[in-house]
């Protein structure tokens, strides 16, 4: 399926959408609704044709969840924004995600990276955040991993995806939690990019086949 082009408004669309499939539907633009939707309205680079955004369903399940609970922790923290640490602890918390279990393989942890965040933006009372509060990098992360998905033919946006974009985004706070758990991120970039193309490769024998049946086959068109 064709993926549209990407703009100011997708990865705020993206996360918006998954945060409505959660328990936290109910919260979401309650004290910054009219705020926003003002904000947006007014602003020319934003695109509201939906045939241009990338839709939810891109994302696998365990993206979604991943992308929701990154909100949910900026609000548990108090933070004013949702920043990639957030987005990291979120992978962290997704257990069953292949981007979780090759980041304890690499030793990082979910309540030490918490503890980290704390000590680094510190902890307040439980905030109001909505998705216009995305930092840039933020941002740039969910976007990002969309074009890697399309580029590379995938028919979903893994937590793996999310991470290796999350990794190539050296100035975040993120990849600075990371390599203060003693990750060395160009080690993880390597690693997550050798899976990829392990996984490109062994399914090319199969695109293979599905060619050759598809020249044998008569063409049926009149």
């Amino acid at each position: 399926a064709k993926m549209y082009p990407l703009n100011s408004a997708s990865a705020e669309r993206i996360l918006s959408r998954t945060a409505k499939n959660t328990n936290y539907r109910q919260r979401i633009y309650v004290a910054r609704r009219e705020k926003q939707e003002s904000i947006l309205k007014h602003t020319d680079k934003l695109e509201f044709d939906e045939r241009k955004m990338i839709m939810v369903d891109r994302f696998s399940v365990s993206a979604q969840r991943v992308l929701s609970n990154s909100l949910a922790f900026a609000r548990e923290l108090g933070h004013t924004y949702i920043g990639t640490e957030h987005i990291l602890l979120a992978i962290l918390n997704e257990k069953s995600s292949s981007a979780y279990k090759l980041l304890s393989s690499l030793g990082i942890k979910e309540e030490k990276t918490r503890q980290l965040i704390v000590e680094f933006a510190g902890k307040g009372e439980r905030s109001a955040d909505c998705v216009s509060d995305m930092t840039p990098l933020t941002k740039e992360v969910i976007e990002q991993s969309a074009r890697i998905a399309e580029k590379e033919g995938e028919s979903a946006v893994t937590t793996e995806i999310i991470l290796f974009a999350i990794a190539n985004t050296k100035s975040s706070t993120a990849v600075k939690l990371l390599s203060s758990q003693g990750c060395k991120v160009s080690d993880l970039c390597r690693i997550l990019e050798e899976k990829r193309q392990s996984v490109s490769e062994s399914s090319a024998p199969q695109a293979k086949k599905v060619r050759r049946f598809e020249e044998r086959m008569p063409n049926l068109e009149r």
